[in-house]
């Protein structure tokens, strides 16, 4: 097993594994999901509602960008990710036991927690990517390219289950979803395939043995925390 190398000794799969963390970083300065006309509709939220609910929450929160967030999805516009992981996190603190159960709760913060931590996991990959001048990659830094795709996916399944079936149709027909999330479902491929293909034939088990172990452990610390077992 060995992978394909670009002039001057650079390992593609090592730029693929470029792009793609390049790409998920990016993802969260861009628009991920927005609202439906009909939804916004039935809500019927005038302007000054729309800038009340804005200082409301930012007075709760002391953070800017979760109403600014709100507003902006409101008012027809489609926040970043980063707006979006601000929003989630106040829906989620401010959730009562009756609306969201302890268990469920907790489901959201682990989530919320893998995302914020996202950018900034695919942010260093990039920058050890660089460094290393993209050469073939060791068995260490491909696990962490396979556990980051693997996490991507799972994040991506949690997100489908938990949709709506009108918010699922209206994704299917493009209306939903951002240029954001097109861009990390692409980087996270991308560096998934590099992970994959980016082994040769002395480290190959190293590397998916090490993938495999790291998102394991991450699964059970995740699943006992949020209290499954």
């Amino acid at each position: 097993m060995s992978e394909t190398q670009a002039p001057a000794g650079a390992s593609l799969m090592a730029v693929l594994a470029l792009f793609g963390s390049l790409a998920i970083v990016a993802a969260f300065f861009l628009p991920w999901i927005g609202m439906t006309d009909d939804v916004r509709r039935e809500l019927n939220l005038s302007r000054p509602d729309l800038e009340r609910m804005e200082r409301e929450i930012k007075a709760q929160t002391g953070d800017e960008r979760a109403g600014r967030a709100m507003r902006l999805l409101l008012d027809g516009g489609s926040p970043n990710g980063l707006d979006w992981v601000a929003l989630l996190g106040f829906v989620v603190r401010r959730a009562d036991d009756e609306a969201l159960a302890p268990r469920e709760r907790r489901v959201f913060e682990v989530s919320l927690d893998a995302l914020r931590a996202l950018p900034w996991v695919a942010g260093g990959l990039a920058l050890l990517l660089l460094l290393l001048r993209l050469r073939p990659m060791a068995a260490p830094l491909l696990a962490c390219l396979f556990a980051v795709g693997l996490v991507l996916g799972g994040l991506g399944g949690l997100l489908w289950l938990g949709a709506s079936q009108k918010a699922k149709e209206a994704a299917g027909q493009g209306e939903l979803l951002g240029l954001g999330l097109k861009l990390m479902a692409g980087g996270g491929g991308a560096v998934f395939l590099a992970s994959l293909f980016g082994v040769r034939a002395e480290n190959w088990w190293k590397a998916y043995l090490l993938g495999l172990l790291l998102v394991a452990g991450m699964a059970t610390a995740a699943v006992l925390y949020i209290g499954a077992v």
